[in-house]
């Protein structure tokens, strides 16, 4: 009987000691989470987790703005051709969509690079009392490709 006792007590403890969730690497390393902005009833355990975002100090107002061509370079004469076809799908396999419209025009451009300045100023405000601060100019330097129907 008392080997019996024994066993058991050995069985028992043997449980308690290894038999505990395994636990993989990935709950390990979660951090447990408590809710944002929530009140404990002592003050020791009050949390605020997600820091509160950096607020904008000025504000700014568009006073106006230029855009400039400066220069045009010409790249070349071009056959190009694009079209433009708008299907409806069938849900059935083996049928062929239905086309509602198809436009296609082919020919030659004159193809040109456009190179533009664009320059926009504006007025800094703070915004605590709405007081002007400072004018500050923005500069852009941009270009894009016009083709022209030769």
């Amino acid at each position: 009987m008392k080997k019996f006792f024994s066993s058991l007590l050995l069985l028992f403890f043997g449980l308690l000691l290894f038999g505990t969730k395994n636990m993989s690497a990935s709950q390990l390393q979660e951090k447990p989470t408590l809710i944002p902005h929530s009140y404990f009833e002592d003050n020791e355990n009050y949390y605020i987790l997600t820091p509160s975002p950096k607020k904008a100090r000025t504000w700014s107002k568009t006073q106006g703005y230029t855009i400039t061509n400066t220069k045009r370079t010409y790249l070349g004469r071009f056959k190009n051709g694009h079209s433009i076809t708008i299907k409806i799908p069938l849900p059935f396999p083996g049928l062929k969509p239905i086309v509602i419209y198809k436009y296609s025009k082919s020919g030659f451009f004159k193809e040109y690079r456009q190179s533009i300045t664009i320059r926009v100023t504006v007025k800094v405000y703070r915004k605590i009392d709405n007081r002007y601060l400072k004018t500050t100019t923005y500069t852009s330097h941009t270009s894009y490709i016009d083709k022209i129907p030769d």
